[in-house]
């Protein structure tokens, strides 16, 4: 059995409640907890790229953050909904067979933004937030921590206004992003 494994069994055997995350993220590196956190749902993450584990975080954002709103796209089968449905009863899934591409982005016949649009979705702020309430549960994170977080966060939501600045025109046009180190 690994270190990391060591602690996990350590600091999560049993029922776990929020007192004991806070006090057990202590004993973690970033790395560390990061990797419990992809064990906690079901993935091997010696398995997986860095940047990989930052979009599975990313899904995980609904769980801590009020009112996120996530889209993720692809296939079916592959596990899109999985986390949502096994994780928490709280969580609204709007899958394939409920909706359209045209619902969902933008609809020729009545001329609307589609739902992508409409919510707030991947938001900047909210998903600094989230980020920050699953890798620092504990509050105990720095300036260059946090910067991490908020590139990751940009990255996303410019992705989805470019997107929508294809299909919706000026509403869309600004899709630069920066922030301002203070």
């Amino acid at each position: 059995m690994d270190e990391l494994s060591r602690k996990l069994n350590k600091y999560f055997a049993g029922r776990v409640v929020r007192d004991e995350i806070l006090n057990a993220r202590r004993n973690f590196t970033k790395g560390e907890w990061i990797d419990a956190l992809m064990r906690s749902i079901g993935m091997e993450p010696t398995q997986l790229e860095q940047k990989v584990k930052w979009h599975f975080l990313a899904r995980m954002i609904p769980f801590v953050e009020n009112n996120y709103n996530l889209c993720e796209l692809g296939p079916r089968g592959t596990g899109k909904s999985h986390l949502y449905k096994e994780i928490s009863p709280n969580s609204i899934l709007v899958s394939g067979g409920q909706t359209t591409v045209a619902n969902l982005f933008y609809n020729m016949s009545t001329k609307e933004i589609g739902l992508v649009g409409l919510w707030d979705v991947i938001a900047v702020r909210k998903t600094v937030s989230g980020l920050v309430k699953l890798i620092y549960p504990d509050g105990e994170y720095g300036k260059d921590d946090i910067a991490e977080i908020l590139r990751y966060a940009l990255v996303g939501r410019r992705r989805v206004k470019e997107q929508l600045k294809k299909i919706g025109g000026m509403e869309f046009y600004d899709v630069h992003f920066s922030y301002i180190d203070r």
